[in-house]
């Protein structure tokens, strides 16, 4: 046979004593079920026939039952090391608690002489040795509590008592007429373990376990049991012989099964946290005794617990207050703190400036304030060269020095990368200049980074309020240019200049769009366009993006005109072409057979190359030309017809629709429009809203003459700027072919958007 190392035998199997043989769970189980068949016999036996209970099986059951139960939870101390002490405990609890009704049964049946004080001394040694072994088996979780749950745990427990007070000191004398301390003792034992067994409950709340719930329930029957022994009953009652010996029976059988059935293991949801549901729940019957106590007379000692109990549960509710705020207090802090360097970030920046500019216009401050935009000069090359941990450690450092020149009514924020801002209350241009310099002056000397030293500068940006702007984002745009040209021109400072820095921001902007279109900083979101009869979505509208790294997301007007004038309007048009053909294969694949409309400019519809490219992305991504809409605006037609009409010819005959958009805004007639090769009219947006004005009847007829004269001449007529349901309606009535607007969806990047297929066609519904 080969030997098993000691080291590899189970820790159970290791741990038990020379000679002692454990006994397996299955068979304890099953004689723990055996005695709980006995004690079901009893209760049938006497709930029947209760008055006949003199008999000595009837008298002897319960006690040859609990002496078992005691027995074998003390065999588990022998056995099973992990859990010696609450069994030993425990065990001795329950074996004084048999002792106790073994000696009654003996001197009321035997021996009469026998002094009451011996099962009285008994059943008192029963109440430390219970809480004892209750507190054994919980020590674990007890190590791990805060305050806050212990004074749930206090407050449970004192409620607990309150309700156990009231009948256990029923029939306990006053001291006028002659205090039993016997009877005294009792009562306060069983509002001991009332309230031991409420703290309990309170700890093990979500952990709802079975092997959990048994050791409070059988402390909890000998306190029912032990209770109702005192309550003042006539002798001989089913109270007495039946109900209470009884319940103190099962109590100890499971308080033997609560520790033969505790896992090795910790069973998981110990809870740690409080909350104010226990406290609660706990509060509502000590108040009922605070109201009714004194009409019924209630004893003082349930009185007082219950008062208790609702101090208690005012002061946890108090704590808990305390530390919401605190909390809340925490993580506003947190939101506007940056995790990096622990300074103010941008969006705390953006509070403080929101709330000048408010004070401002509501005339209760006058004074003046500057922003100073620092940007660092050579964090890149300390990032490369000794890694983002140097460069972390660098932005730290940086933090203390630069908030080391500054006031404490200054802040200083870091805005992302490698960027702060400065606010100094209350400072004009020339403190301003003093605080700039001083910053930059700061960073003159090297920063030790470990083993190595980084120098930087900065440069640095100061713009006024209000003198240069008179919003939040406007400053700090002001701030930035000026920094911008600091760094253009390698000095520590540039203050702004109205006239210079927005001729240069937007060579600075021009310059990043060029950056965008080649990193692919540009999206499309997309607009649909309704069906107005079938109600599915026929195509969508592709509305071009820019996610600066400055500024945010930037919509068309803030950065289209100045691609126009520069001339790069080419690349963005041939961006948002291939892009939007790629969604538009995407979505066809799956089965959504729509159409993408796309805007051009006047300068791309006169470009020689704008058929090329559009030739070239549909064969690219594999979609058809009429999947394609090009929308132009009609206030460039009247004065370039001829150029325009050899442009859309071109388009149409490849299969590509083209849209005229802002129908109605400029001066274009329907006449114009036969000698065009366009597919669709999209009326202008004020169509929609005039119907709702107030030359309502006039704007209507002109809206139906549109919409037929278009459907005359073999035209698709889209009307846009749908807000609401009634408009929708109208639109319907007068045979307007799509429609689109917030009424029916706001724009929305691809991946937002949802379409379900409908019928074969592969119609679309959003």
């Amino acid at each position: 046979m080969i030997a098993t190392p000691a080291a590899e035998l189970p820790e159970q199997q290791a741990e038990i004593p020379a000679g002692v043989q454990l006994p397996p769970r299955g068979a304890v189980l099953v004689s723990c079920g055996v005695l709980g068949l006995i004690l079901a016999g009893y209760f049938a036996l006497t709930g029947l026939h209760y008055v006949s209970t003199g008999s000595a099986w009837v008298t002897w059951t319960p006690a040859a039952v609990e002496l078992v139960a005691a027995l074998l939870c003390l065999q588990v101390g022998f056995s099973n090391r992990a859990v010696r002490m609450p069994a030993w405990i425990m065990g001795a609890a329950l074996l004084t608690w048999a002792l106790r009704d073994a000696t009654l049964k003996f001197r009321e049946e035997y021996f009469h002489s026998l002094s009451p004080y011996v099962p009285a001394g008994l059943h008192l040694a029963f109440y430390p040795l219970v809480v004892g072994g209750l507190v054994f088996l919980l020590r674990e979780d007890l190590k791990e509590l805060g305050v806050p749950m212990w004074l749930e745990m206090l407050v449970v427990a004192l409620g607990s008592g309150s309700v156990c007070a009231v009948f256990a000191f029923w029939s306990v004398p006053s001291l006028a007429d002659g205090l039993d301390f016997m009877h005294l003792g009792y009562a306060v034992g069983d509002v001991v373990v009332a309230a031991v067994v409420g703290a309990y409950v309170s700890l093990l709340w979500e952990r709802r376990s079975i092997v959990s719930i048994i050791p409070a329930a059988g402390i909890g029957l000998v306190v029912i049991g032990a209770t109702c022994s005192l309550l003042p009953v006539a002798s001989g009652s089913l109270l007495q012989t039946v109900i209470a010996p009884g319940a103190w029976s099962v109590a100890i059988l499971l308080l033997s099964l609560a520790i033969w059935l505790r896992p090795q293991e910790d069973e998981g949801g110990r809870r740690t946290t409080p909350s104010l549901a226990l406290p609660n729940l706990a509060a509502l019957p000590a108040l009922a005794i605070s109201f009714v106590g004194p009409l019924v007379a209630f004893n003082h000692a349930a009185l007082m617990l219950a008062s208790l109990t609702i101090a208690g549960a005012g002061l946890r509710l108090f704590l808990l207050l305390r530390d919401t705020r605190a909390i809340s207090k925490v993580s506003r802090e947190q939101a506007a703190t940056d995790e990096l360097t622990g300074l103010w970030n941008r969006r705390h920046i953006f509070r403080v400036l929101d709330t000048y500019f408010a004070e401002r216009e509501a005339g209760t401050t006058d004074e003046t304030l500057a922003l100073l935009f620092v940007d660092l000069n050579g964090f890149k090359e300390v990032n490369d060269s000794f890694g983002h941990a140097a460069g972390d450690h660098l932005l730290r450092l940086l933090g203390s020095r630069l908030s080391g020149s500054l006031r404490d009514s200054d802040i200083l924020a870091r805005l992302g990368g490698d960027e702060f801002a400065v606010v100094l209350p209350g400072s004009d241009m020339e403190s301003a200049v003093t605080v700039a310099f001083r910053l930059s002056t700061c960073l003159e000397h090297p920063f030790q980074l470990r083993r190595v030293s980084a120098s930087i500068s900065a440069s640095i940006g100061i713009a006024m309020a209000p003198a240069d702007a008179t919003d939040s984002h406007g400053l700090l745009q002001c701030a930035d240019a000026a920094m911008y040209r600091a760094k253009l021109s390698d000095s520590r400072l540039a203050c702004f200049e109205q006239m210079v820095d927005v001729e240069r921001d937007h060579m600075r902007m021009l310059d990043e769009l060029r950056t965008a279109i080649q990193e692919d900083e540009l999206v499309l979101y997309y607009q649909p366009q309704l069906d107005i009869r079938s109600g599915s979505v026929a195509g969508v509208e592709a509305l071009v993006r820019w996610n600066h790294p400055r500024l945010g997301l930037l919509a068309p007007p803030a950065f289209l005109p100045l691609a126009e004038g520069s001339g790069d309007i080419r690349e963005v048009t041939r961006w948002v072409l291939n892009r939007a053909a790629s969604d538009c294969a995407q979505w066809r694949s799956k089965g959504f057979e729509l159409s993408v409309s796309v805007n051009v400019s006047p300068s791309n519809l006169l470009d020689a190359e704008l058929l090329a490219t559009v030739r070239e992305t549909l064969d690219r991504h594999g979609v058809p030309a009429s999947s394609i809409v090009l929308e132009i605006t009609e206030n460039w037609l009247a004065s370039n017809f001829d150029t325009a009409r050899q442009a859309i010819r071109k388009l149409s005959d490849l299969g590509v629709k083209v849209s005229i958009d802002d129908f109605g805004a400029g001066t274009t007639s329907l006449a114009y429009l036969r000698d065009l090769a366009v597919a669709e009219l999209k009326l202008d947006r004020a169509f929609a809203i005039a119907v709702d004005g107030a030359n309502a009847e006039r704007d209507l007829g002109l809206l139906r003459s549109t919409i037929e004269l278009g459907h005359s001449i073999g035209l698709r007529i889209v009307a846009e700027g749908v807000e609401t349901e009634a408009t929708l309606d109208l639109l319907a009535q007068l045979g307007c072919d799509l429609a689109q607007g917030y009424h029916i969806s706001k724009p929305k990047p691809p991946d937002e958007l949802a379409f379900q297929a409908k019928g074969k066609r592969g119609a679309m519904a959003a």
